[in-house]
């Protein structure tokens, strides 16, 4: 009789204190809040990002979210794991998802989970969490080469229309977006009332004949051939079409039939762009052909390949490797003198796209190279200042400004692009206006190389409209209306490699995001702003690598800078540099700069990290492949990096008051501000020695208003809130403690 109790009593304590497993259907049916177990097979990895994992059992389908406070381990959890998790049921955008984890079990590994065929009708909640696969039907079109992600695509099954969503960071992102018939595999989720299909990676698209996987690539390069490879998803033959033009006219055919395609051009010249398209006619159907997209590729020049790196602010040499690299200038006066004496040594050609100019001295240097003779072409904005050639009768040269509302937003200049030596390409962020050339934090880059030259002079006489002196409006296409016609690989006279993209036809942020994911020691930022969501998250991607990331944006932009907070939470060191009277208008970032072991790049140009960048202006990247380059960068952001809290001087703010409390605080800070001033605060945590945490804009804030900030994350100790407003600061000391 006592075993008996005793037995009866672990029964019951073993069911008291354990979670009984249930089904996924059981699961969904049940309230948000509850607490459920339940068992299945994952059906993805990383492939849809970081956090999120699918699994399903025999009934149903679910999804986990996770982040690395709640569920660290969660991460290792990959496609075909079995694995039981206990967590609480949450609606997040109307996802039924469990979040938090509180445990999980990997049961077993290498499972396989079969689609389920479903029609479009199909997307609904019966099927939500479920890996599915839908007919043939083909996408909407789009001017998408790749596919690019935080995207959705309409994909269409005959009249029923079904949304595709690529997430950023999806292993889909490379490869070509398919224009022709398909049937699509994935996992149905459910984004606030509306039902998505989340393919994983390029083998969830089944084509229905010959298509392209792998788009058009360049393998090598010598100043008189170019090598090529594509992909097909079966056998089809290998050949291609080419020219000097985009019209073509030669055409080369291997005679072989395969899915890896692979062929070189030559008899070519140095620095010369070729326009190429390949097709493939299918191995078992002659009547089925599919062609690439025109792409433009160009040999390495005979230039020098010299760049030369212009600030106008010092740097920090002690950073220098070797000692004796040094930026070419140092001041603002040393920019705009350098940049008058290069225009003053063309012969032949010079061609200006800038956004604003209010140098007189760069102004009388175009307009006396154009009376000896050299031909001066000059694009600007027509919104931004640039009154010093309001008299275009006398400047002796062809002056438009952009016909459009967005903006020309370009800095660069193109020297003599038709001598092999004389010929530069300076860019960088700097316009020319007097804060810009001498008060603001800019930079400059001067690249000598014919190549390089070639390809802007294709990029400028696109916006110019025609190949001559005289513009052509009715021709030239600025913005959007901008197509892929440029070159974007390059290897330089010295060997070096570049790769540039304009914007916003050549997704430059996806080459930017692209580059932050090969970082493995360390990445640093300089940016007047950040709002671009794929950027935020490729940043925050290399820190969960290991990278040690770091980051300067401008403080009067932060307000703006959506992408800050969500970095700082993350553990990026990003800092607000202090406003004042100058800009920190830089847009550059260096990529492994401190370990040269690991080819450090160098990102720089006119592209602020933003959507508008990235979809309407004008704009120009340079991705450099050279350590001493990123060195120099690295140089000029160990100098700002040096600016703390304690550099910059508190004044008083009349008409805002500011009262925090408790203080001491242990897990939140309540903080009520009475503000009469403007409607924009920034407030701005530092630790201890002065280093920023995290950063709270508030856009809406005159008047009264109370905001509370989680603390629970922080160690004890002493912190400073700062607050900002209309250029002036004050600062507040906290006690944390347990």
């Amino acid at each position: 009789m006592f075993k008996q109790l005793i037995f009866a009593v672990l029964v019951c304590f073993s069911y008291q204190g354990f979670s009984q497993v249930i089904k996924i259907s059981e699961a969904r049916k049940r309230d948000t809040g509850t607490v459920v177990t339940v068992r299945g097979i994952v059906s993805n990895g990383t492939e849809l990002g970081q956090t999120i994992r699918y699994f399903q059992d025999s009934t149903g389908g679910l999804s986990a979210f996770y982040t690395t406070t709640t569920a660290p381990t969660f991460a290792a959890v990959k496609r075909g794991d079995s694995i039981e998790v206990t967590g609480k049921l949450k609606l997040f955008n109307n996802l039924l998802e469990i979040d938090p984890i509180q445990s999980f079990t990997v049961l077993g590994s290498g499972k396989t989970v079969t689609p389920l065929s479903i029609s479009a009708e199909g997307m609904k909640e019966l099927n939500e969490g479920l890996l599915v696969k839908l007919p043939f039907g083909t996408f909407a079109a789009s001017p998408d080469v790749t596919f690019l992600g935080n995207k959705n695509y309409v994909f269409n099954i005959d009249t029923a229309k079904v949304q595709v969503r690529v997430n950023t960071g999806s292993a889909l992102l490379t490869g070509l977006f398919p224009n022709t018939t398909v049937s699509l595999t994935g996992i149905v989720s459910d984004f606030r009332g509306t039902y998505q299909l989340l393919p994983r990676d390029y083998n969830d698209i089944e084509f229905k004949g010959i298509a392209l996987t792998k788009p058009v690539t360049l393998v090598s390069a010598t100043n008189n051939t170019i090598s090529l490879n594509w992909e097909t998803n079966v056998s089809g033959s290998t050949q291609l079409l080419y020219g000097l033009t985009p019209d073509l006219g030669q055409k080369i055919d291997t005679l072989q039939n395969r899915s890896n395609h692979s062929i070189t051009i030559s008899g070519l010249s140095p620095a010369t762009i070729i326009y190429v398209q390949t097709y493939s006619i299918n191995a078992f159907n002659s009547k089925d052909t599919v062609r690439s997209a025109l792409s433009a590729f160009i040999t390495p020049s005979l230039s020098s390949g010299e760049m030369r790196v212009l600030f106008n602010r010092g740097v920090d040499t002690t950073f220098a490797v070797p000692a004796t690299n040094k930026p070419y200038a140092l001041t603002g006066n040393r920019c705009e003198s350098e940049l008058a004496l290069l225009i003053s040594k063309a012969t032949q050609t010079i061609d200006v796209a800038m956004y604003s100019n209010a140098s007189t001295v760069i102004r009388e240097a175009l307009k006396t190279a154009a009376t000896k003779g050299v031909r001066v072409r000059y694009i600007a904005d027509n919104g931004a200042q640039n009154s010093i050639f309001a008299d275009t009768a006398a400047l002796g040269f062809k002056f438009i400004k952009k016909p459009t509302t967005d903006l020309m937003h370009n800095k660069f200049f193109i020297i003599d692009a038709g001598d092999v030596q004389k010929s530069w390409v300076v860019t960088g962020a700097m316009n020319l206006t007097t804060n810009q050339i001498f008060t603001d934090h800019n930079n400059m880059i001067w690249i000598q190389d014919q190549g390089l030259a070639r390809t802007y002079t294709v990029e400028f006489e696109e916006m110019w409209g025609s190949k001559t002196a005289i513009p052509d409006l009715t021709k030239g296409k600025f913005g959007d209306k901008k197509i892929v016609n440029t070159p974007q690989n390059l290897t330089l006279g010295n060997g070096k490699k570049v790769d540039v993209f304009f914007s916003p036809s050549d997704d430059a942020s996806k080459a930017i995001a692209t580059a932050i994911g090969t970082a493995n020691n360390d990445v640093e930022i300089a940016l007047l702003i950040l709002t671009y969501f794929d950027l935020g998250t490729a940043l925050n991607n290399a820190r969960i690598r290991g990278a040690d990331v770091r980051g300067l944006i401008h403080n009067d932009t932060a307000g703006a800078s959506s992408q800050i907070n969500f970095l700082q939470r993350g553990g990026a060191k990003i800092k607000l540099f202090p406003s004042g009277s100058d800009i920190f208008h830089h847009k550059y970032c260096i990529i492994d700069g401190k370990k040269a072991d690991s080819n450090p790049i160098l990102i720089t140009g006119s592209h602020n990290w933003t959507n508008t960048a990235e979809t309407r202006n004008d704009e120009n990247t340079l991705l450099i492949y050279d350590a001493a380059i990123a060195n120099l960068y690295l140089q000029e952001f160990e100098a700002r990096w040096k600016t703390t809290l304690t550099d910059v001087v508190d004044t008083k703010i009349e008409g805002f008051e500011v009262k925090l409390y408790p203080n001491p605080v242990s897990d939140f800070l309540t903080i009520e501000m009475k503000n009469e001033v403007s409607e924009k605060v920034n407030l701005t945590l530092y630790n201890a020695v002065g280093q920023p945490i995290e950063a709270h804009f508030l856009n809406q804030a005159q008047g009264e208003m109370t905001k509370l900030i989680p603390l629970s994350n922080l160690p004890v100790g002493q912190y400073f809130v700062r607050f900002e407003v209309n250029g002036k600061s004050m600062t507040k000391t906290i006690q944390v403690i347990r």
